[in-house]
Order: C-alpha cells, then sequence, then structure tokens
C-alpha cells in the first residue's frame, strides 16, 4: 500500500516537471526519443511552453511531419503509448464528410484565439492536464460544427438568378460608327462609282443583320432553281428512251436564260438573278462543253435585261463569292439533304397511265437554305444595276461516277435600302452594325423595332414599362423613334423645342 502511494506520487512529480506542448488538438510531451539506432526530435519551434500564438500554417506543417513519420513506421516508436495525436486524422475525417475546405477552416480560426488565452493559463495552473485539454477540444469541436452549420444552410438556401444591371444601354460608339456607315452609303452614286476605290464600294457584314430571315423569299428563289438543276444533273441522261418516249435531253442555253429572266420579273425585290457554271462543266447542244457559261437576268429602269456574264473582261470565277462558294463546296458537301420525287409515266397527254418511273423514286442531293450564304453589301457598278445590293449564293451539284460535283452556284441581289435596320439593345455578340443606337430611356421605355421602314434612322419606338404612363393623349404609349432622333439634333444644335423636355 505504502509502495503504491510512494510510485503515484512519484509519478504526479514527474508529470508536473515535464513541458507540454500545444499545437491546435495534438498535444504531446517534449522528449527525445530513440528508435532504430537513430534519434528524431520533433520541431523544435513547436516544442516548449507556449509563447506564441501557433498559426494555422505551422498546424498544418506539423501534421505534415506526423504523416511523414507514419509513413516510416517511425511514430510508434516516438510517441509514449498515453500520448494521443488524432489531428491529422480528425481533419480529413472531418473534412470528407462535410465537404468543407480549407477556406472554411479560417473561418472559425477568429473564434478559437479567444479560447486560447484561457487555454494557456488553464495549462499552466491546472494539476489534470489531461481533462483541461478535453475540455479545450470540446469547446473548439463546438465552434466548429456551429460555423459548418451556418455554412451548410447559406449553401442550401436558393440562389436567385439576377441580371446584370447595365448602367448605359446607349453606345456612343456604336452611334459614330453608324453615322459613318450612313455617310459612306450616301456617298457613293452611280456617277462617281467608277472613279472610287474599290474599298469604298463596300460595307461591313454586319451591316447586313438581319438579311438572311427579311429576303428568305427571295433566297429560297435561288435555292428552287439550284434544286432544279440538282435534280436535273443528278438523274436525267440524255441517252435513255423508254419505247416510244425519249429520255431528258441536254440543258438548253434559251432554258437558262428563260429561268433567270423568270426569276427577275416575278419579284420586284428581286435586281438580279443568275446561273454561273463552273469550268468546262456546262454541256452544249452539239455535245461540247464550254469553258464558262453564266446567264444572268437583270432590271433596269423599268425593263429588262439578260446577258452572258462569260464574256466579261472581269470573270465570275474571280469573284470572292465564287471563289468562296467553290472552295468551300467542291470538296466538302456536308450538309446537303436527299430529296425524294415519285414520278409516274404517261403514254397520252391526259395522263392516265400509272405506271412507274423505271426508278422510282427519284433521289437528289442539294442544298438547304442554310447552306447558302448572303454576301456583305456591296456597291454593284457595272452600268446594270447601280445599286447597294445584297447577293445571297447557293450551290448545285452533278455527279460523277463516284461522288457528288460541284457545278456552280445560282445567285440573287436585292437592294440593300429595303433592309430594315434594328437599333434596339443587342448582347455583345450579335454581328448588327447598328445595335446599342436607340435612345429610349430604359428605365422607363422599352425599345421595340418597327417594320415597314426600311434602311432608316429611328425604325423602333419606346413603349412605356408597367408603372409608367405616356404623358400625351393621342390615343398612344409609346414615344416615336423618329421623333427622338429628330428632337436630339435640334438640343444639339441649341433649337428649342416646346413637346419634349430634358
Amino acid at each position: 500500500m505504502g509502495a503504491a502511494n510512494e510510485q503515484r506520487k512519484q509519478r504526479s512529480a514527474d508529470d508536473r516537471t515535464e513541458n507540454y506542448a500545444n499545437v491546435g488538438s495534438v498535444y504531446r510531451r517534449d522528449f527525445d526519443f530513440q528508435g532504430r539506432n537513430e534519434s528524431y526530435t520533433l520541431n523544435k519551434d513547436l516544442q516548449g511552453y507556449i509563447t506564441h500564438e501557433p498559426t494555422v500554417q505551422e498546424i498544418v506543417t506539423l501534421a505534415d511531419q506526423i504523416r511523414d513519420l507514419k509513413k516510416q513506421n517511425i511514430l510508434q516508436t516516438m510517441l509514449p503509448q498515453d500520448v494521443t495525436v488524432d489531428f491529422l486524422t480528425s481533419r480529413d475525417d472531418h473534412r470528407d464528410r462535410n465537404s468543407v475546405g480549407f477556406q472554411i477552416e479560417m473561418f472559425y480560426q477568429k473564434d478559437v484565439n479567444g479560447h486560447k488565452q484561457l487555454s494557456q493559463k488553464l495549462l499552466r495552473s491546472s494539476n489534470n492536464i489531461t481533462l483541461t485539454l478535453q475540455a479545450i477540444k470540446d469547446s473548439v469541436t463546438q465552434i466548429r460544427s456551429r460555423h459548418i452549420q451556418r455554412f451548410e444552410s447559406s449553401r442550401s438556401k436558393p440562389q436567385v438568378r439576377r441580371r446584370r444591371k447595365r448602367a448605359s444601354v446607349y453606345d456612343d460608339q456604336a452611334i459614330d460608327r453608324m453615322l459613318r456607315l450612313l455617310r459612306q452609303k450616301s456617298s457613293v452614286t452611280p456617277d462617281n462609282c467608277h472613279s472610287l476605290p474599290n474599298h469604298r464600294l463596300d460595307l461591313p457584314g454586319d451591316v447586313a443583320y438581319g438579311a438572311s430571315s427579311q429576303f428568305e423569299s427571295e433566297g429560297r428563289t435561288a435555292l428552287r432553281l439550284a434544286h432544279f438543276l440538282s435534280m436535273y444533273l443528278q438523274n436525267v441522261m440524255p441517252d435513255e428512251n423508254f419505247g416510244n418516249l425519249r429520255g431528258g435531253g441536254i440543258l438548253h442555253i434559251d432554258q437558262m436564260f428563260a429561268e433567270v429572266l423568270a426569276n427577275v420579273m416575278g419579284n420586284y425585290k428581286i435586281y438580279s438573278s443568275g446561273i454561273f457554271f463552273d469550268r468546262y462543266t456546262f454541256q452544249d447542244q452539239d455535245r461540247s462543253f464550254r469553258e464558262l457559261f453564266g446567264p444572268e437576268a437583270f432590271r433596269y429602269k423599268g425593263s429588262f435585261y439578260a446577258v452572258n456574264t462569260a464574256g466579261y473582261s472581269k470573270q465570275y470565277i474571280e469573284q470572292d463569292w465564287f471563289s468562296m462558294a467553290k472552295s468551300r463546296f467542291s470538296t466538302n458537301t456536308m450538309g446537303t439533304k436527299v430529296y425524294k420525287l415519285r414520278a409516274y409515266l404517261r403514254s397520252d397527254s391526259n395522263g392516265s397511265s400509272t405506271a412507274k418511273h423505271e426508278h422510282f423514286p427519284v433521289t437528289y442531293k442539294a442544298a438547304t437554305y442554310k447552306l447558302g450564304f448572303w454576301t456583305r453589301p456591296y456597291f454593284r457598278c457595272d452600268g446594270y444595276v447601280n445599286a447597294w445590293v445584297l447577293k445571297y449564293v447557293v450551290p448545285f451539284f452533278g455527279v460523277n461516277r463516284r461522288k457528288l460535283e460541284f457545278r456552280g452556284v445560282t445567285t440573287v441581289e436585292v437592294p440593300l435600302n429595303l433592309l430594315e435596320i434594328n437599333q434596339c439593345p443587342m448582347s455583345f455578340n450579335v454581328p448588327n452594325a447598328f445595335k446599342n443606337t436607340a435612345r429610349c430611356d430604359y428605365f422607363s421605355t422599352k425599345c421595340v423595332p418597327l417594320a415597314g421602314f426600311p434602311f432608316m434612322r429611328g425604325a423602333y419606338r419606346c413603349n412605356c414599362r408597367l408603372g409608367f404612363e405616356y404623358w400625351h393623349s393621342d390615343g398612344k404609349f409609346w414615344i416615336e423613334g423618329s421623333l427622338l432622333e429628330l428632337e436630339y439634333e435640334k438640343k444639339k444644335a441649341g433649337l428649342f423645342s416646346s413637346r419634349l423636355k430634358y
């Protein structure tokens, strides 16, 4: 009994003389351990009594040291049996369970610092070191759980998507560019176009924004002609005949001129229409191949004309729109669509026979409307059209023994003056040269484009938003854009306006 009491007193005295290190939730005695005939010592910056508050970086450094020692199987030799090192395991398990990164660990660092001062006093004054350390660890764990719950609750809240508020939709640079483009367009006339350089006869491609939808009917006129040529060149064989019925013949020159003339005469918006064959692809009636053949029809001063553009000094195959189509479709026909025709033979003029054609159904590959393209606006100064136009180009294909073959393009030209521009706000990726130039007050009104005013400034109206009222009693609830443009010009000139107040 007495010997046991003496051993207990000696152990308690030894515990009071040993130095303890407190780093986060890791507590260990300051020993020099012997193992495997080598001496290992912990980091001296973190040994002994607490002289400063450990930082997070020091905690992570010590954890890395413990991980390395554990991998080398040295940690069991270094530490006595009654010392527990659980910082690394607890931190990793906590991170895996809650998916909270290192940034969240920093959130409760401030609260932990408030407990450290109390911890230092308790460690120096208390005799029961184990209970004191456990109390501090429990307190820190509670703080940590409280911050984790706060983080999880904030993350679980529904995220409301808010639209970024734009300070000003009106763009001064856009209006300056629009005015320069309008001045350039008005400066070119049929009288001076021959003396101007080529760059003055072209406008940027974003000026033609909306042409694909506004002139789709005119573009499909060229597409219909391209489908006819593709079907004819891929299916009609001149040497075939069916008893007393002969097969189709070769494309006739007069038929090609008639097709382009019909396109121009049938739509007042079409200024010109043409068929342009590639080199040595058009077969004449004598079975010879022409080098070039490009019938084109156009309207001029109320009359209609047709010419063969193969005789021009500047050949059409050198034009950028033809070279672009040829380089794109001569080796790649991806995007073409397969069409089917269910043709029947007739033995009389009434078509009473219902015998199917030898090739039933007749299939051919042709381009779609989206496969064609619109060129940028340019002034056609050749004595035939003499106007700013947009050209739609679509290819047609024949067939050889192995694959489809590019044979040429069909085109239509429409006047730029019939294009309706859109000055309302648009996204930055929309290729529109006139966007963000409307002068509406976007806090109280909303910009809406007006139809029926082709290539004209002010072709929009400012509709009143909900909660705002139009102050004039004229039966409207909007302000015309043309009125705003006019009043703004008056304001810059210093003229008095009795209708609008600024």
